[in-house]
């Protein structure tokens, strides 16, 4: 399928809820995208007016002929997104999350939608397809329906992707309430892991009994499933008694990083790759089993890391095509000093070049990767399953 677009074509990226930045791109035009917000979690009503206004301000009566959102459902932005559209006859595209993080830097170095590598800002080459993208967060809704959030993903040439690789699936025990009790997310890994709830006594005690039971009868439903690195970071929060309930974003991601930083590699915590799939189940089940037999806090909490570090770099090396040999860092968990660091390190060991996003890895820049995706949409006139 494609379709005819005029000359100079406006393109209006909504990025996603919980950041609340947006950006303005014309597609003639050599110059990245103008990135805007971020104007705060969009579900908050005072934050979505703003986004709304600034969004109004900034177009100053221009149509955009174009509309990208991410593939959420529920979005605030996805469902404003689609009446604005409607409204003002322009075309609507949907991308996957993770995809969308992955081409930020095809859009802050100036996308030209073919095979060649220049020297960039400050020496550095600029990215083309087909490469690698390695995204690590909280929360992104997956073509499978789960929630994905540790993604080892193909990009090629065309405008779609090859998800290569991802964390073992668990359940999210509640669904977004997980993201505010990490308790629940250390209930649902011990019981992936083999843990008997009586072996759990230690956390039960701290947490109402119905709701503990409740939780875990719910992490043995598989209902809604997630692989989401920074639900890992909050299980492993929980288990080592830094975090069981938050008020802020990533708060219990932050305590662990916290907890693990100046602490020198010491203990080892095991994984399994297999296939496509990281398994993090040996790791949950030996850090309750040194935390019982007295091991520090501290040592797990950066053994943690060391860990997850060297998965998901394993995971990437076991499946990465040989043509693909850059590899782009996204998500909000790369805002994590200590893991990014040493998968930086691990991947350059490996022969891998890597790539983080200038604008930063979280969704702040998420919808300069949107407007790569309308870019390389509107001038490939190819249409895939990522496309409505």
């Amino acid at each position: 399928m494609s379709f005819e677009m005029p000359e100079l074509t406006t393109i209006l990226a909504l990025g996603a809820d919980l950041k609340g930045a947006f950006a303005i791109a014309q597609d003639d035009s050599s110059e990245p995208a103008r990135l805007f917000g971020p104007f705060g979690d969009l579900s908050e009503e005072r934050n979505f007016d703003r986004w709304v206004g600034e969004i109004e301000r900034r177009l100053d009566g221009r149509i955009p002929a174009i509309v990208v959102v991410d593939r959420h459902p529920l979005y605030h932005s996805r469902l404003w997104g689609r009446r604005f559209a409607e409204k003002v006859g322009a075309r609507l595209l949907e991308v996957q999350h993770h995809f969308a993080h992955s081409l930020v830097p095809l859009e802050e170095a100036g996308y030209e939608g073919e095979k060649k590598r220049e020297e960039g800002r400050k020496g550095e080459s600029r990215l083309q397809p087909p490469f690698l993208g390695l995204i690590m967060d909280g929360t992104g809704y997956g073509l499978d329906g789960t929630i994905w959030g540790c993604e080892v993903l193909f990009v090629g040439k065309s405008i779609s992707f090859e998800r290569l690789g991802h964390l073992f699936p668990v359940t999210c025990p509640g669904g977004d309430a997980a993201a505010r009790e990490p308790w629940r997310m250390a209930v649902s890994w011990a019981r992936a892991a083999g843990i008997k709830k009586e072996e759990l006594q230690d956390l039960a005690a701290r947490i109402p009994a119905p709701f503990f039971d409740g939780v875990w009868n719910l992490a043995g439903t598989g209902r809604p499933l997630t692989t989401s690195a920074g639900r890992a970071f909050d299980a492993a929060a929980a288990f080592l008694d830094f975090a069981l309930s938050t008020e802020g974003e990533a708060e219990a991601a932050r305590s662990l990083q916290n907890a693990a930083d100046g602490v020198e590699t010491g203990e080892r915590l095991s994984f399994s790759v297999e296939g496509k799939c990281l398994d993090l189940r040996p790791t949950f089940r030996e850090m309750f089993e040194k935390k019982t037999r007295g091991s520090k806090q501290a040592s797990l909490a950066r053994a943690f890391h060391d860990a997850l570090a060297g998965g998901v770099v394993e995971l990437v090396a076991a499946n990465a095509p040989r043509e693909a040999k850059d590899v782009v860092l996204g998500g909000g968990c790369f805002l994590n000093g200590i893991l990014r660091e040493r998968i930086i390190g691990l991947l350059k060991e490996r022969g891998f070049e890597v790539v983080v996003p200038r604008s930063g890895p979280s969704d702040i820049s998420l919808p300069l990767g949107q407007v790569a995706f309308a870019r390389m949409a509107f001038r490939s006139q190819r249409w895939k399953n990522n496309v409505k």
